[in-house]
């Protein structure tokens, strides 16, 4: 219930300060943070924690150094791609 009047209340206090094209430029970087998060998360955090404590008992370091080389493996294109989209886009 008290979410959607801070949320007015931040859209309010935020197009104040940055003005309108600042805070659309915001909102590009938040959407961008958000998409990337959803692509290079995959749930596989969850299935890391699924194997540790089930009866398998695989190793954690092993199953965190997995997780983290398939973050970096999704992450650096994608930092990469959104830098050109973001060099094209606002080039001025």
């Amino acid at each position: 219930m008290s979410a959607l009047p801070l949320a007015i209340v931040t859209l309010g206090v935020a197009t104040r300060y940055l003005g309108e094209h600042e805070y659309g430029v915001m909102i590009t970087a938040i959407v961008f943070v958000g998409l990337f998060e959803t692509l290079t998360s995959q749930g596989i955090g969850t299935v890391i924690v699924r194997r540790v404590s089930g009866a398998a008992k695989s190793s954690l370091a092993r199953l965190v150094g997995i997780d983290l080389t398939l973050s970096l493996v999704y992450a650096v294109p994608l930092a990469l791609l959104a830098a050109g989209i973001g060099i094209v886009t606002y080039r001025d």
